[in-house]
């Protein structure tokens, strides 16, 4: 373990506004470093009615922190410096101290105080990723991620690793989860401690939705996953009557998930909505017992967009309101219940035109203000639309390359996105044509879509 104090250093922000002055309650605001791409994921809403928010800056590498007031004015923002960064999702949680706990982009723990200042940090070699890190009632941590492994020149794995700490960050132990042989790949997205002491997490199992509970020492108590076959679960609660929430992405068939249990995982209701054009990334309890949530809307032509929605305690669905505008594209991360009734989202906005600042397409923290009925900008609300034929098929979807065919009569441009909603790659498809595309690039997951209208993205995923 490596435990020592982090370089923290202070930007310059850029704030843009949206503030309608007819809404009670709602309002829209970016935050970003001149000719940088800052990624936001992960949003709290603080004691003094403000919010702070984790988020990642691309070209520096950095860890970046946001604090604002209940306007979204910035009031600190700090970055810090990991030995070995990386751009996985990162999350802030808060601890009892007042300060917060972060993991993620290559820290695996990281303690800051109330004004963002640094007191110690937890870090090992690369291949170890964390994803959500939460205090415990003895005053330590739980955190939950994955590790890769190679095996020769093609063969590649993860596992779900999870690990405890001391309140000063030392390890007290650590698990693996997952079967580890080539092509194996099990990922973990999110854990919080339950109110028996013991632990619930989810996340991805084999291309399938995985729930479990972890005993106080990192021993499985139970463990489930879900027969719609898909990617995972990326958030989950314990919720009022003890059970657990959780929500994520099913498969290209099902889209947006969430899923009710008893305190055992054993399902009391299920609901999909929207298709392989929705995913869900968080979600809450609210006051009622119903649920709201966050999470991303992809549309034709390439073009994300915050969806948020409400849900009664039996899982109906009481309305679905989507954000964004005709040329950005806004993705949703994280929600939270604010003490004016509302609800606040965090994410990032990926501007297709430069903005003040920059020289060049990138994305900024975006953090959106809604009111009780989840309104704001009422201009910037689209129906739903449903999925179109993309125009091409992938014809293997998973493996050290994708092969892709053509199913039109004139030559089609397709854009290769990450996970992140980064643009990674181009490719040029002939008509009724085939193709590979892979070589040269890392694991994981890749959304593919054509330029041309009427376009839909298709997820596919690489191992080595």
């Amino acid at each position: 373990m490596r435990r020592f104090f982090v370089f923290l250093g202070v930007v310059s922000v850029i704030i843009l506004s949206l503030t309608p002055t007819n809404l009670r309650a709602g309002w829209l605001k970016y935050y970003g470093i001149a000719d940088t791409s800052e990624m936001g994921y992960c949003l709290l809403h603080t004691a003094d009615a403000g919010f702070i928010m984790s988020a990642y800056a691309v070209q520096m590498g950095k860890m970046w922190v946001i604090k604002t007031d209940s306007e979204g004015d910035v009031q600190w923002n700090s970055y810090y410096t990991a030995d070995f960064p990386s751009t996985n999702k990162n999350c802030i949680r808060k601890t009892a101290d007042g300060g917060y706990i972060l993991t993620g982009s290559g820290f695996k723990l990281l303690k800051i105080g109330s004004s963002g200042d640094s007191s110690w940090a937890y870090q090992i070699e690369d291949h170890y990723y964390t994803q959500w890190a939460e205090q415990t009632s003895d005053g330590g941590y739980i955190a939950i991620g994955h590790r890769d492994t190679t095996f020769g020149a093609e063969g590649y794995a993860t596992r779900i690793w999870l690990f405890k700490t001391d309140a000063s960050g030392a390890v007290q132990w650590e698990k693996t989860y997952g079967i580890h042989e080539s092509d194996s790949l099990y990922f973990g997205f999110c854990i919080q401690e339950a109110s028996d002491g013991n632990y619930i997490a989810c996340g991805s199992w084999m291309y399938k939705v995985w729930l479990a509970k972890i005993d106080q020492a990192g021993d499985t108590m139970w463990s489930k996953t879900f027969p719609e076959p898909g990617y995972g679960a990326y958030s989950l609660r314990e919720t009022s009557d003890g059970g657990i929430i959780m929500c994520g992405y099913a498969s290209p068939s099902v889209g947006l998930l969430v899923v009710k249990t008893d305190a055992s995982g054993v399902v009391e209701w299920s609901t999909t909505y929207g298709g392989e054009s929705f995913s869900a990334q968080d979600i809450r309890e609210t006051p009622d017992g119903g649920y709201v949530l966050t999470g991303i809307r992809d549309i034709n032509p390439y073009k994300l967009d915050v969806v948020v929605q409400r849900l009664s305690s039996a899982g109906d669905i009481q309305w679905t309101k989507i954000y964004g505008d005709t040329l950005n594209n806004e993705l949703g991360r994280s929600i939270e219940l604010t003490s004016d009734g509302g609800y606040a989202i965090g994410g990032s906005i990926y501007w297709d035109n430069p903005g003040p600042g920059h020289q060049h397409d990138h994305y900024d923290v975006l953090l959106l203000k809604l009111d009780e009925s989840g309104d704001t900008m009422p201009t910037s609300i689209s129906e739903v639309e449903p999925a179109r034929e993309p125009g091409f098929e992938i014809l293997t979807s998973t493996g050290s390359k994708v092969h892709l065919s053509s199913l039109r009569d004139e030559r089609l441009q397709l854009k290769i996105f990450d996970a992140s909603g980064r643009l990674v790659d181009e490719l040029a498809l002939d008509g009724h044509s085939k193709a590979t595309w892979g070589n040269g690039f890392l694991p994981g997951i890749y959304f593919i879509k054509g330029i041309s209208l009427n376009q839909v993205p298709c997820k596919v995923i690489l191992i080595k």
